[in-house]
């Protein structure tokens, strides 16, 4: 077996790379705009997104970081049960946990992946201090509802679903 630490169940876990330069930081407040952004299945852009939409939006846009889209790889309607739903998130972040480089703690523009019933299905992106930026998209929740929100990684519904920190 592969040793891991604590916060990382994930056997593919990679060596820790090096910060964020200062260069690659964005401006403080950058993120407010998107607070208004609502959930939307397969959303990739600041009209609507998913979790991995916000990812593969802010990262590139504001840290100068890559993020795959994986748009293309969903179906084209949201699937029916949300275990169907977590079955494809799982699979799409599996497929790239792997070629993601372990961070020894949150860095502002790092992917903080969480566990969800039993399975790493939800990404949010770490600003500092202790914060994240996710799109939540809670049960009941209507579409179109601004999901887009800060939370923290110490919060109990958060703190104990934290998978890693990745780059």
């Amino acid at each position: 077996t592969t040793a891991m630490s604590s916060w990382c169940r994930i056997p593919s876990c990679r060596p820790t790379r090096p910060p964020c330069s200062d260069a690659m930081r964005p401006e403080p407040g950058w993120h407010r705009p998107y607070l208004a952004t609502p959930w939307l299945w397969r959303g990739r852009d600041p009209r609507g997104w998913d979790c991995w939409g916000l990812i593969a939006w802010c990262r590139p846009q504001h840290f100068g970081r890559p993020a795959a889209d994986h748009a293309d790889l969903y179906s084209g309607a949201m699937p029916a049960s949300q275990a169907e739903r977590f079955d494809l998130q799982a699979s799409l972040i599996g497929a790239h946990v792997g070629q993601w480089s372990r961070l020894d703690r949150p860095q502002p523009g790092a992917v903080v992946l969480f566990n969800v019933a039993g399975r790493p299905v939800h990404v949010g992106l770490c600003l500092g201090r202790g914060l994240f930026l996710h799109a939540h998209h809670p049960a009941g929740a209507r579409p179109g509802v601004p999901a887009t929100i800060i939370e923290n990684l110490s919060a109990h519904a958060w703190a104990r679903r934290v998978e890693g920190f990745y780059d």
